[in-house]
Formats: structure tokens, sequence, C-alpha cells
């Protein structure tokens, strides 16, 4: 019987090696790991991995123009949060030399609840509320990189959308059964991934040694077959119960509807989401996001008629006062920097005082509204 169990261990580590050496059985202990890998075994992992996730907040930022790194003060940053019971946050704002981004004036802050979607533009202090479901035209307005950073379609009461064609969560990865495992790993960022893919449709090269991360992605468009868009995931923290967030997305989007081969091979833009800040599992942190009144805010009812919503219009007008003294001193802090910027300080004024007078202009005129 000894005999008989030393023959069996002895088999059971040639067989280890010899598939290590091969490149695919994964570099585990125990004998729990599928001898050889199967398509649906690395489908499992994704999945195990990407259900860690139950609630997320992502604070990132990425410069627009490939000539412009993301270190520069030039970049979107956005905010996506988001569970699994349908809540969704989203806070879109931009910056550059002379403006932080808080003092965007074009930033908007959405979150979208059971009882509907509310889309709030922090300037103006207006706020539109919209019933369930969630409208289209919120949907296309959605970042085109939020399936890359949440990994799950976020809205229970519409069915995901496609990406260039074809639903791109990992749900939807799990449980199409057109994937199929290539015959062997492939190293991507020094580590040794499988590799599952519906041909000119979608690839990933999962890190099943640690964790069934996903480590590249390349995304097809299905009526062309062409390349569209390779994602490359990197630097992966820990952040809670063992939810794996990479803090690194790197994009290359390509001209896949150019008419010739070469021409889909043309590189449009290269981004690089580096992420600031992240939260995984906190639920509470998702539900406190839905307060997104701001004091002086008030509510659009229709085109032609407005209630307040929270009190504050004084508070208001002093704070479009320092958003304005802010843009001043912005454009004067760097008026060494470019020839141009000698007519910062007359323009920031112009426009501060156009802004400022206008808003006061369309609050007067609300607030006779609101008290008639």
């Amino acid at each position: 019987m000894v005999c008989g169990r030393f023959r069996g261990s002895f088999r059971t580590a040639v067989l280890a090696l010899f598939g290590l050496l091969c490149g695919r059985y994964p570099a585990v202990s125990g004998y729990g790991a599928e001898f050889p890998k199967t398509v649906s075994g690395v489908k499992r992992e994704l999945l195990e991995s990407h259900e860690k996730r139950h609630a997320l907040y992502v604070e990132y930022r990425f410069a627009r123009s490939t000539m412009i790194p993301v270190t520069t003060s030039r970049y979107v940053r956005r905010v996506i949060a988001a569970d699994r019971q349908g809540h969704f946050y989203l806070d879109n704002g931009h910056e550059h030399d002379s403006m932080e981004w808080e003092d965007d004036p074009y930033r908007k802050i959405a979150f979208v609840g059971p009882n509907g979607t509310q889309v709030l533009r922090p300037l103006d202090r207006v706020v539109d509320r919209y019933p369930a479901p969630v409208s289209p035209s919120f949907l296309h307005s959605l970042p085109g990189e939020l399936m890359l950073v949440l990994g799950w379609w976020p809205f229970l009461d519409v069915a995901e959308h496609e990406m260039y064609g074809h639903k791109r969560s990992i749900e939807e990865v799990a449980a199409d059964a057109d994937y199929a495992l290539r015959d062997e790993q492939e190293v991507i960022g020094g580590r040794n991934c499988d590799v599952i893919e519906i041909p000119h449709v979608d690839v990933l090269w999962v890190d099943s040694d640690h964790g069934g991360l996903v480590r590249r992605r390349e995304l097809y468009d299905v009526p062309t077959g062409a390349l569209a868009l390779t994602v490359e995931f990197d630097e992966y923290r820990d952040v809670r119960d063992g939810a794996q967030i990479p803090m690194s997305i790197r994009t290359i989007a390509f001209d896949y509807t150019a008419q010739s081969p070469e021409g889909r091979l043309r590189h449009l833009n290269h981004l690089h989401f580096k992420i600031d800040s992240v939260r995984a599992n906190d639920d509470a942190s998702i539900l406190a996001l839905a307060d997104i009144t701001l004091p002086g805010v008030i509510q659009r009812i229709n085109d032609d008629q407005y209630s307040l919503v929270t009190e504050g219009e004084q508070c208001h007008a002093q704070s479009l006062k320092e958003w304005a003294r802010r843009l001043i001193r912005s454009s004067q802090g760097r008026s060494d920097v470019a020839s141009w910027s000698r007519l910062g300080t007359p323009i920031a004024f112009f426009l501060g005082g156009l802004i400022a007078g206008t808003l006061g202009w369309f609050f007067r005129r609300i607030a006779c509204r609101v008290l008639s």
C-alpha cells in the first residue's frame, strides 16, 4: 500500500512537472487543478476572480492626446462607481493648465438608481431627473472605457450594450460557449497566461497562476473582423476581500473602419487610464453618492418650469465669485509660460464676468418663478 501511494504521488509529480515545462499546467499546490487546462476551467477562474468585486469606486485620469503624457495637467478626470444592485455614479470633468477639474464649466455628475436617473451640472446648479429605466441618450453618453474599468454591466433594467458588435462583460464571456482555449500559454508582462478567444471577435490573456486576472485583451469589430482595441491591465492591487484591481489600463485604438488592411493597422490614439483612488466592496460608500445636490440646486420640471431642491442661492452666488477668482489666479500664475498668456487676465475677467452675470440673471429669473 505504501508503495502504491508512492507510485501515485511520483506519477502525479512527473505529470505536473511535464505540464509546467510544456506551459499547459498551472503552478499550484494540491491536486485540485485541472490536468490538462480546459476553456471552462479558465473561464471559471476568470469569473471567480471577477465576482470578488461586488461594489467598486474608481477615480482615474487620462490624457486625450497621444502627444500629451498623462503626467501633465491636461487630462480628463472621471469617477465611476457601481454595485451589483443597480446603483451607478459618474463624475466627469476636465483639467488643463489654467483650470482645475472642479472648475470645469462642463462638468457633470450623474447617479442612477432604482427610482431613476439624476444628472447635475454643478456650476449652474441645475439637476435633471429622469424616471426608470435608464434613457437611451444617457447610455449612449457613457464613457467608452466603462466595461474595461468595471468588468460588468451596471444597469439592471437595461440589457447590456454591445461594444464593437459584441457583449464584453466578464459574465458574458463566462457564459459564451464560443470561446476556445489556445494550445499554448503566452507570456504577457512576464506572466504566463492562458489565452481564450473567439477568433476575430475577442481574445483574453488570463493569468490563472495569480487568481484569474486579465492581463491583456483584444477587441475586434464583429462586422469587419478587424482589430479595434487592445487593452493592457497592469499594477494589480489587492484592495479588499481578495478583489484585485488594476491601477493602470493602457489602450490602443485602431482605425478598424479603414478600407485597406494597412489602414486598419493605423493607431487612432493611445490612452493611459491611471487610477488614482479605488475602493472595493464598500456598498455604503456607493449609496452615499446618491445625494448629488448642492446649495441652490433647482430641478427642471420642463422647459419653462423649475422648482427649488435645496436652499442656498446666496451660497451659490458666492461660489460663482470664487470660481471666477480661481480662474483669474490660475491665469495669472502661468503668465510666464507663454507669450499669449499675457492676455489671460483680461480674458478671464471678461469670461468670468460674462458667465457670472448671465447665471445671476438666470437664477433671478428662476427665483421669480419659484416664488410666484
